[in-house]
């Protein structure tokens, strides 16, 4: 996933699976990496309602290009009771230490998974 600017990307999280995608963050105008060095991120998925479902974990894979993972591990979607809330809310926020800036938001599909 490239992200360019604040259009929304709305995700696929499958219960009981391990969620995770790649992402780059680039300028938008000219699509060069944004370093993150030093950055810290946070990222949730909240109920429609507001309630915290999950803690995204933001794994920096490589910095200098702008590259990280958001993962859910499959113990953290297994308890997510996807019947209640079949679409919830995400976004990932990054701290550069001056500001506080969300990067990626979005909507949660949730799917049931069949072997229960």
């Amino acid at each position: 996933m490239r992200i360019l600017g604040s259009k929304p990307h709305d995700v696929v999280v499958r219960r009981g699976d391990t969620f995770r995608k790649h992402c780059t963050v680039r300028v938008k105008v000219t699509r060069a990496p944004i370093n993150v060095t030093g950055f810290t991120f946070l990222g949730q998925i909240r109920s429609l309602a507001g309630a915290v479902l999950a803690t995204i974990t933001v794994t920096v894979t490589d910095a200098v290009a702008g590259e990280f993972d958001l993962i859910i591990p499959a113990a953290t979607t297994a308890a997510i009771d996807t019947v209640a809330n079949p679409i919830a809310r995400y976004d990932v926020q990054w701290d550069n230490g001056t500001d506080v800036k969300t990067i990626l938001k979005g909507a949660v599909y949730f799917e049931t998974d069949v072997a229960l």
